[in-house]
């Protein structure tokens, strides 16, 4: 597994892994199986970075979620994930991605401020299908 860790990273696989297990939605077996694989790539310094406004991640993930549906995009869990970034009482959230060896699935989860909890996850599955 390929892993990007900054100098003064806190969240490791394991603990990406532990959150993931404890967390539900669409995208979270897929997340999971993609950390299983040798030659994943996990981007855990994603959530060492400062946080990132919950408001202006649900500006980017709902012009997101609408673009994949009208693209017919394979993925997981675009609405449910803007769904939980509304509902979440978080103001600020940690990202963390997780690729297959391919760079598909490519996912995303949205950690609390603290990097204990999944708010929510997604998934892209692969590229757009031919036309």
């Amino acid at each position: 597994m390929r892993v990007r860790l900054g100098d003064d990273a806190v969240v490791t696989p394991d603990d990406l892994r532990r959150a993931l297990t404890d967390a539900h939605g669409q995208a979270v077996a897929t997340c999971l199986a993609a950390l299983d694989e040798p030659e994943a790539s996990v981007h855990a310094d994603w959530a060492d970075r400062d946080p990132v406004a919950t408001s202006n991640l649900l500006t980017i993930y709902r012009r997101r979620a609408g673009h994949v549906e009208d693209i017919g995009l394979p993925s997981l869990g675009f609405r449910e994930a803007v769904q939980r970034l509304e509902e979440t009482p978080h103001t600020s959230l940690r990202l963390a991605g997780v690729e297959g060896a391919t760079g598909y699935p490519a996912c995303v989860v949205f950690l609390a401020p603290d990097k204990a909890a999944v708010v929510a996850a997604l998934a892209v599955l692969g590229p757009m299908p031919p036309t």
